[in-house]
């Protein structure tokens, strides 16, 4: 075989030997190490990013939580491991009364004060130091209304939490505490849970006088009767006078429990409060002797409203009877009045219904012992009293004082403080009216003649009593036990029937549908209401709608005898019938 031209021939045994020179060793060593160097370099680089990122993310959040912090409403405070205070959020500053540079490195008890001896939710001791969080890393809830010592506020009271601070490898590293000032909240609370409490129990004693009142009527118009019938029997007239002023006793009770219950009297009238102030004051001389002087300050420049003087009056001697029995040892009670403008703000808070506006501000203020902040809120229910001894008055003054502020629309609130007296402020809405005078008896109806009368009432003692009593003053009487038989009754007799004697509180057909059943049989008709128990504007409405009168049980002969005659005058319901 020829070999080709330029070629190598090796042979076939023959292994090829690779060999590098040294120059070229140190440069492969030197592009390497360059390489791991640009390697470096590029990581470093990465690293340096990474971190200017994670310190510019660091600062970003640190200032979102520190204007987190800022506009927070609720305080925020934090410790480190010891209890000492780091920081404090302005919310905090503000509810506290540390800036953050008194507060830090303090002990948190200097600090953070809470009223030693409130107890938690199930009556024991809160642990006020929090040193249960730091000890056991769980976190504490404080019982909403724990009492919180401030530099400046004084008192507050607060809703609070606090929880562990932890590191990243689960070491406490401090503590967080977040509360907020619930003062205000939990006193709007209080005043809604007394109002509600209170509307409760009127409307319970408003039942009760109800029943009361319908057997004190057969009472004392039996013992009206009687009375008549034993005028030659003096012993046995005695005892029947007694009885009637036991049966007024008792009346005055339950006008005082209706009082309260806001379902008393109805008389809407205009007034002078000045006037109603120094005819009360004038009574009242006669009664709390020498050892209690009684002053007035009547400053407002208007007193007019419209109102009840009688339940006015009766207020206002039931709250200095009220200060003359806390001061057995004599003292003053003062009387004062302003004008007060209530905004919308002041209106809402309230625990009254209140119209924003002006009012007249009645202050009465003894200098008394005062009243126990704990018998505040309980001070104006039923039978309620402070006093110590048999034979201070206990009752339903206050209770009826509330009741009466309330029914005009008004507030009435206690300021005291043991042996510093006690304030009742009483805020009653101002009117401008015509004023007339106070106790001004209305111009008397003469009874031209005999009537006929129906009276509709399912009691029959109620309507036993009023049927002999209207006997005897001359009246001719159709008696019905409900509003069916009543309706029914003056469908016949519609020719014959000049005034309706109504009950209000029926079974089955009600009073109120009772009289418009009888007034679309004759627009005419002349109805008067009878009750012991009825809402004013219930009855204002039905007096609107043509009612010719309200009669309050227990009714005295002479009172249902003033209130046909009062009604016959708004209908020509006498015209000669024998």
């Amino acid at each position: 075989m020829v070999p080709l031209l330029g070629s190598t021939v090796f042979p076939a045994h023959a292994q090829v030997q690779n060999s590098t020179s040294p120059d070229q060793t140190v440069t492969i060593l030197a592009a390497a190490a360059g390489l791991l160097l640009a390697l470096i370099i590029a990581g470093l680089v990465l690293a340096a990013g990474r971190a200017r990122r994670a310190a510019r993310n660091w600062r970003l959040d640190h200032e979102q939580l520190a204007t987190t912090l800022a506009s927070m409403g609720d305080g925020v405070l934090t410790t480190d491991p010891e209890g000492r205070v780091t920081s404090l959020n302005p919310a905090a500053q503000q509810i506290l009364g540390w800036s953050q540079e008194q507060a830090r490195q303090r002990p948190l008890t200097e600090v953070f004060r809470l009223r030693p001896g409130e107890n938690g939710p199930d009556g024991s001791p809160v642990d006020y130091s929090f040193k249960s969080v730091l000890r056991t890393g769980q976190p504490v809830k404080i019982t909403r209304g724990t009492i919180l010592e401030t530099r400046h506020q004084g008192d507050i009271l607060i809703a609070d939490s606090a929880a562990p601070i932890r590191s990243a490898d689960g070491r406490i590293r401090g503590l967080v505490i977040v509360f907020r000032d619930v003062t205000e909240r939990i006193n709007l609370e209080r005043k809604l849970h007394n109002a509600q409490r209170m509307e409760s129990v009127g409307r319970l004693a408003g039942g009760i006088a109800h029943d009361f009142n319908n057997m004190l009527t057969g009472i004392i118009g039996y013992a009206e009767i009687l009375q008549l019938d034993l005028s030659d029997n003096p012993q046995q007239l005695q005892a029947v006078n007694n009885i009637l002023q036991a049966g007024e006793k008792a009346a005055d009770l339950t006008h005082r429990l209706l009082d309260f219950s806001r379902q008393g009297r109805i008389l809407s009238s205009p007034l002078d409060l000045h006037a109603i102030i120094q005819n009360a004051l004038g009574l009242l001389e006669r009664t709390v002797g020498q050892s209690v002087t009684l002053e007035m300050d009547l400053a407002a420049p208007r007193a007019g409203m419209v109102g009840d003087p009688v339940q006015l009056q009766q207020a206002i001697i039931n709250l200095c009877l009220n200060a003359h029995d806390a001061m057995p040892e004599g003292g003053t009670v003062r009387l004062s009045t302003r004008v007060v403008d209530l905004d919308e703000s002041h209106c809402r808070h309230s625990s009254f219904t209140l119209t924003p506006g002006a009012f007249l501000r009645l202050t009465v203020q003894d200098t008394g012992p005062g009243i126990p902040a704990h018998a505040q809120d309980s001070l104006f229910e039923p039978f309620f009293t402070t006093a110590g001894h048999q034979d201070r008055r206990v009752g339903l003054g206050l209770a009826a004082v509330y009741g009466c502020v309330k029914a005009h629309q008004g507030a009435i609130k206690v300021q005291s403080r043991e042996n510093q007296g006690a304030t009742f402020v009483l805020d009653l809405p101002l009117h401008e009216v015509e004023l007339l005078a106070v106790g001004e008896p209305p111009a008397p109806h003469p009874l031209p003649g005999p009537a006929t009368v129906l009276v509709i009432d399912d009691d029959d003692t109620v309507r036993g009593i009023a049927e002999d009593l209207l006997v005897g003053l001359g009246f001719r009487v159709i008696a019905a036990s409900g509003g069916k038989e009543g309706v029914d009754l003056f469908k016949k007799n519609i020719e014959q029937v000049d005034v309706v004697l109504l009950d209000l509180i029926m079974p089955g057909l009600s009073g109120r549908q009772t009289f418009h059943m009888i007034r679309d049989m004759d627009p005419h008709a002349c109805v008067v209401l009878a009750s012991g128990f009825a809402e004013p504007d219930s009855v204002r409405d039905l007096l609107n709608s043509g009612l010719c009168g309200f009669l309050h049980k227990p009714y005295r002969r002479s009172g249902l005898m003033q209130a046909i005659q009062d009604a016959g005058t708004r209908r020509r319901f006498l015209r000669g019938k024998g």
